[in-house]
């Protein structure tokens, strides 16, 4: 866990996806993981939110942070995000409404995975939904 403490953002980038591929999924680790998603690095934040989006509902601990990530402004960290919160399934309800503004999002990967995850998070409320 020290290496995501590191000055080097390749060695942060590094150590969260060493982390997605062999840790043990506790609330620690999905916590340290969450935390990344503030980092000043497009690339480590996008790590870590493609680690979160695989760990479907273990990632629930992660939910706040992934709200806030939907808000990023880099498109790819912005569509994990979204990913990450429909893998949670009906627990990442709370994030409905920064997803439902997501719908308008002018990148159209972002707008698909935002649909994808409503359709996840309460099927049926995305076949109607507007886009763009």
């Amino acid at each position: 866990m020290e290496m995501l403490r590191d000055q080097d953002a390749s060695i942060r980038r590094l150590a969260i996806e060493l982390i997605g591929a062999i840790w043990p999924w506790e609330n620690e680790t999905v916590l340290a993981l969450a935390g990344k998603l503030k980092d000043p690095v497009p690339e480590v934040r996008l790590e870590s939110a493609t680690v979160l989006s695989r760990l479907y509902d273990r990632s629930e601990p992660a939910l706040p942070a992934l709200v806030v990530a939907l808000n990023d402004e880099s498109a790819s960290v912005r569509e994990c995000a979204a990913h990450a919160l429909g893998n949670v399934g009906a627990s990442a309800k709370p994030a409905i409404p920064a997803l439902t503004h997501l719908l308008k999002d002018k990148d159209d990967c972002v707008r698909a995975a935002t649909t994808e995850a409503l359709k996840r998070i309460v099927p049926g409320v995305a076949q109607a939904a507007p886009t763009k």
